[in-house]
């Protein structure tokens, strides 16, 4: 184990650019086999992280706005749809899971739950759309989210950088991600993907080298550097955030917005 904190793991892995590193392993939407990473990632230098399971929304700038004109936010997915057609209003879903969903894939998406109140997505890009409007950060960070969140309570949400308002429900029964040959830590896939990415945070992000192998237990952005965008959930949010931030829509689970997929 080779210690640091979680500011300093934090500020290696928004300037080294990982991401280049998870993409010769898996893709953008590969929520399972990245947190996995991640996991080893921190615990290789010391610090406490769980995976955990949430949903989550992503709504537009544009969005936003025209439900701030509106006074209120869509009732039904039908309305979400209506609504989409005006430039630039967009929501996209990531863990809601389909209807015809295919063997084998999870209803979910995984983030670490990095000790007491950080909630680390290594994999939110996934719901990068430029041409609606919604550009995701590689990473993303949110600081002070509350306890209750991590006990399946309330939801956690923020402004993007790009101006889109993103919503995190917590799903903490939702075990399924550990039956995926994913979460197994894989000689050659996930393994190779930790080790090259302690390595590179060692090199170029300024992290303290280990004094021998570290056993396992079962990340090179192009272009300058950047801070991992952090962002809190304690923020002053007009109307339509708290809309949001209650689940305040038709039905009994929050609008999934026009696109929905597995993490």
């Amino acid at each position: 184990m080779t210690p640091c904190s979680y500011s300093e793991l934090f500020e290696a892995l928004a300037t080294v650019g990982i991401r280049t590193v998870l993409r010769e392993y898996f893709n953008d939407n590969s929520c399972i086999n990245t947190t996995r990473v991640m996991l080893e990632i921190f615990r290789h230098f010391g610090l406490t992280a769980r995976p955990f399971a949430v949903r989550t929304m992503i709504f537009s700038k544009a969005f936003v706005e025209r439900a701030d004109r509106e006074g209120r936010i869509p009732q039904s997915d039908e309305e979400v749809r209506l609504w989409c057609a005006e430039p630039g209003v967009y929501s996209v879903g990531i863990g809601f899971g389909i209807a015809d969903m295919p063997h084998g894939r999870w209803p979910g998406h995984l983030v670490v739950h990095a000790g007491q109140h950080y909630l680390f997505d290594a994999t939110i890009n996934q719901a990068s759309r430029p041409a609606r409007g919604i550009e995701m950060p590689d990473l993303l960070l949110l600081d002070e989210v509350p306890l209750a969140f991590w006990r399946g309570q309330g939801a956690a949400i923020s402004n993007s950088p790009d101006g889109s308002i993103i919503r995190y429900e917590p799903d903490p029964a939702n075990h399924g991600y550990l039956a995926s040959p994913a979460w197994s830590l894989r000689p050659g896939i996930e393994e190779n993907a930790y080790r090259d990415i302690v390595a590179l945070l060692q090199t170029k992000g300024g992290l303290p080298r280990s004094r021998g192998t570290q056993p396992l237990l079962g990340i090179r952005r192009n272009g300058a550097p950047r801070a991992l965008p952090k962002l809190s959930v304690e923020e002053t949010m007009p109307d339509t955030k708290k809309r949001l931030q209650q689940g305040d829509v038709a039905g009994e689970s929050p609008i999934k917005g026009v696109e929905s997929w597995r993490g």
